[in-house]
C-alpha cells in the first residue's frame, strides 16, 4: 500500500486529483487525498469525471506493476453534496454506491452529532451476549469474569474516538450490574455492593470492573500525548489547520465541529495548563536538588531512545543495569550494542531490551579480518545513530584493544551526529587515554568514581586530587577537557561543566553495591535527552547536561535509600532498580 500511496501523491501534486483542503484559523493549510490503513484505502477527490478517469488509470497501472487486483466490486462510492452525478461516477470505476451515514473501519462515517444509532450497535451487542448466558448457571466469580473479559471490551473501539454519552454509560452499567448480581434468575435480586464500589480497582477493595467514564478520558489523554508528538501526522495537521492559532487551541465554536475535537479541546484546557507541573512538584516534599527535573516528566513530547555501548563475555550485568534503568525511568526504547558472546546472556535478563550483537573482541578474529569487521560495526551503528537521543558508553565494555578501537569510532560518529554521550566505566579508561574523543564536545558527560577521577586529574591537570579545593579543581578539569560535564561520584556528587558547579547531597544508602554507577549512567542519559528537548523549546536556559546529572543523581540516591530501608545489608543493584519508579512518583506524582 506504500507504493499505491506514492502513486496517488504524484497526480495530487500535479493537480490531476484534488483532495480535501482545509484552510482556516491562522492561515494554516492542510490537504490530503487519501488515507490508508493496512490494505484498506479511503480516497477523497472532487466529483469530477476527469479526476475519476485519472484515478481509474492509477488503479490499472497499480494492478499491472504489482500484480494485485483491486476488487472494485467490493469498493463503495459515497458522495457529499454530489448525488446528481454519483451514479455516473460509480459507473466509471465499476463500484457500488452507498449513502451516508455509513461505517469505515468500524466507526460511523457521516452520522449526525449525538445520534443514538451510533451507540445502539454497542447496546445491541451487549444485550445479545446475555441471551445465551442467562440459560446457564454461573457463580459470582464466573459472572464477574464474563463482565470483565467480554462486556467491558465491547464499547472500547468507539470510546477511543468519541466522547461517551451519559445515557449509554447508564444503560451499560445497568446491563453489567443486573447480570453480575442477578445472573440467570427470573426474579430481581438484591445488588449487594454499589456499582461505583464494584468499579474500583481490586487493590482498592473493588472488583476491578471497568469504569467507562475514566476509560474514555484515558483515550483522550492518549490522543493528547500523540498530538504533542513531534512527528508529522495527517490528523494532527488537520486539527492544527482548523482549530489552532499561534500554537494555542482556539475554542471550537461552529455547531458542526467534530465531537472528538471538542472533547480533545476540553481535555487540553482542563488538564494541560502550562504551569501545572510546577504546582504538582512543589506540593511534594522533594528536596530542592531533586525537584529540578519535575518539569521534565510533564513537558517532553517523546520519552527518548537510549543506546548502551558495552558488554563483553566477562561483564554482562553492567550494560543490563544501565539499559533497564533507562526504561524504568520512562525511556521509550533501550538498545544495547555488545559483543556476540554477551548478547545471549543480556537478552535472557529482559525481553524489553533491544540487543545488537555486533562488537567483536581480539581473541575471536584474525588480524587480517580486523579492518573489515571494524567497517561492518560502524556501518551497523550508522543505521541507528540518528534515532538515538543519548548514548551511554562503557558499562561492562572491557579493555580489549580492538573492541576499544571500534568503540572509539562509534563515539566519533556520535559526535558528528550531535548525539549526547554519557561516559562511564571502561569508557572512562578509553577517554582518559584518548581525550580528543570528547575534548571540546559540550554534550559529553563523564561520570568518574574516586579512582577514575584521580586518573583524569593526573592526565588533564598533571596534579593530584585536592579535596580541600575540590570545586575549583573540578571546574578546572571540566574546562581543561574543553567544556564537557563531569559528575564526580562520592559521598556527595559534584557536577561541573567548566562554568558552574553544583552538588547533590541527598542522603542515599550506607551500602554501596556494585552496579549503582550503571544505574546512574542510564538515568543521566534519559534526563539529559529530556532536558535537551525542553531546551530546544526555549523552556530552560540552564545547561541540559547539568540538569540531567542533577536529576539522575538525585533519583538514584532516593531509590537507594528506599531499597536499603527494605533490604538493609542485603541490598543489591536489582533492588535499587525496582525502586526507581516509586522514587519518581514521590518527587513528581502523576
Amino acid at each position: 500500500m506504500e507504493i499505491f500511496s506514492r502513486m496517488l501523491k504524484k497526480p495530487e501534486h500535479l493537480g490531476w486529483i484534488r483532495g480535501l483542503q482545509v484552510r482556516r484559523r491562522g492561515g494554516v493549510n492542510c490537504g490530503f487525498s487519501h488515507i490508508s490503513y493496512a490494505d484498506d484505502t479511503l480516497i477523497i477527490c472532487e466529483a469530477d469525471i476527469k479526476q475519476f478517469l485519472y484515478l481509474l488509470g492509477i488503479l490499472l497501472i497499480f494492478e499491472a506493476v504489482i500484480g494485485l487486483r483491486v476488487n472494485l466490486a467490493k469498493s463503495s462510492l459515497l458522495s457529499i453534496n454530489a448525488d446528481h452525478c454519483i451514479e455516473d461516477l460509480a459507473e466509471v470505476l465499476g463500484c457500488k454506491v452507498e449513502k451516508l451515514p455509513s461505517t469505515y473501519l468500524g466507526l460511523p462515517l457521516g452520522a449526525k452529532k449525538n445520534e443514538k444509532r451510533i451507540w445502539q450497535c454497542v447496546l445491541d451487542r451487549c444485550t445479545s451476549k446475555l441471551t445465551p448466558w442467562r440459560k446457564q448457571y454461573f457463580s459470582l466469580g464466573g459472572s464477574l469474569t464474563l463482565v470483565s473479559s467480554v462486556l467491558d471490551g465491547i464499547p472500547t473501539h468507539l470510546m477511543s474516538m468519541f466522547q461517551f454519552p451519559v445515557y449509554v454509560e447508564k444503560k451499560l452499567n445497568a446491563i453489567r450490574s443486573n447480570f453480575l448480581w442477578e445472573g440467570s434468575a427470573d426474579k430481581r435480586k438484591l445488588h449487594l455492593v454499589k456499582w461505583q464500589k464494584v468499579m474500583i480497582d481490586k487493590k482498592g477493595g473493588g472488583m476491578g470492573v471497568r469504569n467507562f467514564r475514566l476509560h474514555n478520558k484515558s483515550f483522550f489523554f492518549k490522543w493528547l500525548w500523540k498530538y504533542n508528538d513531534r512527528n508529522e501526522k495527517t490528523w494532527k495537521n488537520l486539527i492544527n489547520a482548523k482549530y489552532v492559532r499561534k500554537d494555542t487551541w482556539s475554542p471550537p465554536l461552529a455547531q458542526n465541529v467534530s465531537r472528538a475535537v471538542i472533547a480533545l479541546s476540553q481535555k487540553q484546557s482542563e488538564y494541560f495548563e502550562a504551569d501545572w507541573p510546577w504546582k504538582m512538584l512543589w506540593k511534594t516534599k522533594a528536596p530542592v536538588k531533586a525537584a529540578c527535573f519535575g518539569w521534565f516528566l510533564n513537558s517532553i513530547s517523546q520519552s527518548g531512545k537510549i543506546a548502551v555501548v558495552g558488554g563483553c563475555r566477562e561483564y554482562t550485568g553492567a550494560p543490563y543495569f544501565s539499559a533497564i534503568s533507562a526504561l524504568k525511568i520512562g525511556a521509550d526504547l533501550s538498545h544495547v550494542f555488545c559483543t556476540k558472546d554477551a548478547a545471549p546472556v543480556i537478552k535472557s535478563y529482559s525481553p524489553e531490551l533491544i540487543v545488537h550483537p555486533i562488537l567483536e573482541e581480539s581473541y575471536s578474529i584474525r588480524d587480517e579480518e580486523k579492518s573489515s569487521i571494524a567497517a561492518k560495526v560502524i556501518a551497523e551503528v550508522e543505521k541507528w545513530m540518528e534515532r538515538f537521543d543519548c548514548l551511554v558508553v562503557g558499562p561492562g565494555l572491557g579493555r580489549d584493544p580492538f573492541l576499544l578501537d571500534c568503540v572509539s569510532n562509534i563515539m566519533k560518529h556520535a559526535r558528528e551526529c550531535n548525539v549526547p554521550m554519557v561516559i562511564d566505566g571502561d569508557g572512562l579508561f578509553l577517554v582518559t587515554n584518548s581525550l580528543d574523543l570528547v575534548s571540546g564536545y559540550p554534550l559529553a558527560v563523564l561520570t568518574p568514581n574516586v579512582n577514575e577521577y584521580k586518573r583524569l586529574v593526573q592526565k588533564v591537570l598533571n596534579s593530584e586530587v585536592n579535596d580541600q579545593n575540590g570545586t575549583d579543581q573540578l571546574l578546572s578539569l571540566a574546562k581543561g577537557i574543553g567544556g564537557v560535564t563531569v559528575l564526580r561520584k562520592g559521598k556527595s556528587d559534584f557536577i561541573s561543566d567548566g562554568k558552574t558547579a553544583c552538588a547533590v547531597s541527598i542522603y542515599g544508602s550506607p551500602r554501596r553495591c556494585g552496579g549503582q554507577g550503571d544505574i546512574l549512567s542510564g538515568s543521566v542519559a534519559v534526563f539529559l535527552s529530556w532536558a535537551r528537548q525542553c531546551a530546544a523549546k526555549g523552556e530552560r536556559s540552564m545547561n541540559p547536561t547539568i540538569l540531567g546529572c542533577v536529576a539522575g543523581s538525585a533519583l538514584l540516591r532516593r531509590a537507594a535509600s528506599l531499597a536499603f530501608e527494605s533490604k538493609k545489608r542485603s541490598t543489591l543493584t536489582v533492588d535499587i532498580i525496582e525502586y526507581l519508579g516509586r522514587s519518581i512518583q514521590e518527587i513528581c506524582p502523576v
